[in-house]
């Protein structure tokens, strides 16, 4: 079973990683590396990678990181 909960949690992680990137605190390589260091973050609780980094999802390229 799976813990959908530390998925949304690394998600609002992931929101402040993007605001990051957006106010050019960090760049992309750096916004792309934490990104995968967040999807596998879940395996911890039994999560679903796809769910920690829902927020790019929704509006972003998640390779180059453009809206």
């Amino acid at each position: 079973m799976s813990c959908h909960d530390i998925g949304r949690g690394m998600d609002s992680v992931t929101q402040v990683v993007i605001r990051m990137y957006d106010a050019g605190e960090i760049n992309s390589k750096t916004a792309l590396k934490l990104f995968t260091a967040l999807k596998k973050g879940v395996h911890w609780c039994d999560g679903n990678e796809y769910e920690a980094v829902l927020s790019i999802f929704n509006c972003r390229c998640g390779n180059c990181l453009k809206k």
